[in-house]
């Protein structure tokens, strides 16, 4: 039996891949499974950054490297409660942390809240970062709407809304989104803060972006900047909130006849919701004014005023759902806690079950201020690992998860989407139906199979099968496709795993070189394949088009081939191709590579 800790992690945002790299720096054997009910992983850094934001989307970079890590399996598409039970894995590992993040709105608890046109932000932004759970369409019918909120969410909304859909095409937006933006009849969006100038959450950068919009002017009005005794404590402290009232004021001084943008985003402070106004819809919004009393809190003033308006997005804080099986606090959204050990209700620690991220404290800070949070509650995870020691259960609880997305799936899933994203001049278009995904993620292998005896009774033996033109492609599937086929032994299994050039390049080129390396120089071959069009390149070798020679000493072979065919495989391609000679390298026995996930599948000679 290993001595090895075996973790679950409930949730693959980045609160709980943060957990999962700082538990493996402090416990380097330690193995461990995160599980995701959406079947991609990356949570909130994936599903609720705007896409006009790619600097914060690239925080997905760092979170994709601790995926890789051979100690971490990624079981996305599974949820706990429906396909296994908190207990089940309470039972099962020495350690199970929750971090699944919050999904909903904090509800507003007020008069025509509920009507036709009231929505929630967190449903909106779903809808537009493309949520496989959420419908494909939106009513953007309202040529005037109201925002409520004085945080970023309330930004992005505000943003997004005034967007014209063209400004997004080069982003990974989806096109039923582009297309609804497009059409949106949107003149005016006003956005209301039930503070003052000097007390929003907004960060600086964020609100800059407001009126850096093509055709969309930010209108305020200078009276409402004006700040009491509490707003004037505020900037003193704050160098933040300077900038903001900074960038405030010099909206406000813009002349009236500059405003000549076809949308307008008006922004209100010191004015709090009293009711949504309408009948069967939404027609309208009533405000109070707003001041501070000497301890700088926001009391109403009793002056109502009333907004026509067709339409009224609720941005006022996220909000947990509950984990099955686990305790929760409905009050304040949360798992009780105590720094990070999952309580019951008379606040014993519960054996084994800990909580990070906005699940465990609530929607507070940036994406990556989750990483301090998850320390503490993984340093409490690892001391209690050395009082008890490990439960000594062997078996594998997710064996029976067959419908799981692992990440060779997930990477396929990235595949597609970058693959459709460049015949559009994009990094990615998303793929937003969870079926889709799902498939994409696990191809019918049979099928392939079928293509490939087709094309291997088709041509000569000596044939060399490539993965190519797509940044991961299905190599588990072309993998065990070949294996399946009985070939001659003179070929070749290479596939590749990112791309700059197309399949097409190898069909028109008169030969290509297929170069292997050797597993320790995987590092070489990525640098490699940024060098330069029409290259291919694996974690394991590259090809290059033309005769030449090895580029670098770790090549332990160098084959030129002959393109023949090719057969599509999902979004990859797989090229037949016939083996001219050996031009470095060993020729003693016939060369077969298989990706190392896949090292154990039997060579193409060993199966004849």
């Amino acid at each position: 039996m290993t001595t090895a800790p075996r973790v679950a992690i409930v949730g693959a945002g980045p609160a709980g891949i943060y957990a999962a790299d700082i538990l493996l720096s402090r416990v380097p054997d330690a193995r461990i499974d995160l599980l995701e009910k959406l079947p991609a992983p990356y949570g909130l850094v994936r599903y609720g950054v705007a896409p006009d934001h790619p600097r914060i989307r690239k925080i997905i970079d760092a979170l994709h490297d601790v995926l890789q890590h051979p100690s971490i399996r990624l079981r996305a598409n599974v949820e706990v409660g429906v396909d296994i039970t908190l207990d089940e894995l309470r039972a099962a590992y020495d350690g199970v942390i929750l971090a699944t993040g919050a999904d909903r709105d904090v509800a507003l608890e007020l008069p025509g809240a509920d009507l036709p046109g009231s929505f929630g932000a967190a449903d909106f932004v779903a809808w537009y970062d493309a949520h496989p759970d959420v419908p494909r369409t939106w009513p953007l019918a309202a040529e005037t709407v109201a925002v409520l909120g004085a945080g970023n969410v309330a930004l992005d909304v505000t943003r997004i809304l005034a967007k014209h859909g063209k400004d997004l095409d080069r982003t990974d937006t989806p096109d039923d989104v582009l297309e609804a933006l497009a059409a949106n009849p949107l003149r005016d969006i006003h956005l209301f803060v039930r503070r003052g100038p000097a007390d929003v959450r907004f960060s600086a950068l964020e609100l800059r972006e407001l009126g850096e919009q093509r055709d969309v002017d930010v209108i305020v009005d200078p009276a409402e900047l004006e700040l009491d005794a509490h707003g004037e404590r505020m900037l003193e402290q704050f160098s933040q909130r300077r900038i903001i009232l900074r960038t405030l004021r010099a909206w406000a001084e813009r002349p009236s006849s500059s405003l000549t943008a076809s949308r307008r985003i008006h922004l209100h402070f010191r004015q709090r919701p009293v009711r949504i106004v309408g009948a069967q819809d939404v027609t309208g919004i009533e405000m109070e004014r707003t001041a501070s009393d000497p301890l700088g809190r926001m009391v109403g003033a009793g002056d109502l005023v009333r907004h026509d308006v067709g339409a009224v997005y609720r941005a006022i804080g996220y909000r947990s759902s509950p984990v099955p099986g686990a305790p929760f606090d409905e009050d304040s959204g949360v798992v009780p806690h105590r720094e990070g050990r999952v309580v019951d209700a008379e606040g014993v620690p519960i054996p084994r079950l800990y909580a990070t991220g906005w699940i465990k404290r609530g929607p507070i800070g940036l994406i990556g201020s989750t990483k301090s949070d998850a320390a503490q509650t993984v340093q409490h995870l690892v001391d209690d690992l050395a009082a008890s020691g490990r439960i000594g259960d062997e078996r594998d609880p997710l064996v029976h998860l067959t419908h799981a997305v692992d990440w060779t799936g997930w990477l396929r899933i990235d595949a597609a989407e970058r693959s459709a994203g460049a015949q559009r001049g994009r990094e990615r278009t998303k793929l937003v139906d969870r079926g889709e995904m799902t498939a994409t993620a696990t191809p019918t292998p049979s099928a392939v199979g079928d293509r490939l005896k087709a094309a291997f009774r088709t041509h000569p033996a000596g044939i060399a099968v490539i993965t190519a033109a797509t940044p991961t492609g299905p190599v588990g599937l072309t993998a065990s496709s070949v294996a399946s086929v009985a070939v001659d032994p003179a070929a070749i299994m290479f596939s590749v795993t990112r791309a700059t050039g197309s399949a097409g390049a190898l069909l028109d080129a008169d030969t290509f070189v297929v170069h292997l390396i050797d597993d320790d120089h995987a590092d070489l071959a990525q640098a490699f394949a940024t060098s330069g069009a029409d290259r291919f390149t694996s974690e394991q070798g590259w090809i290059t088009l033309g005769s030449g020679e090895p580029h670098l000493p770790s090549a332990r072979a160098a084959l030129r081939c002959r393109a023949l065919h090719t057969i599509p495989v999902g979004s990859s391609t797989v090229v037949i191709a016939e083996v001219l000679d050996v031009v470095a390298g060993p020729s003693g026995r016939p060369l077969v590579y298989l990706d190392r996930r896949f090292h154990s599948l039997p060579t193409l000679s060993e199966r004849n």
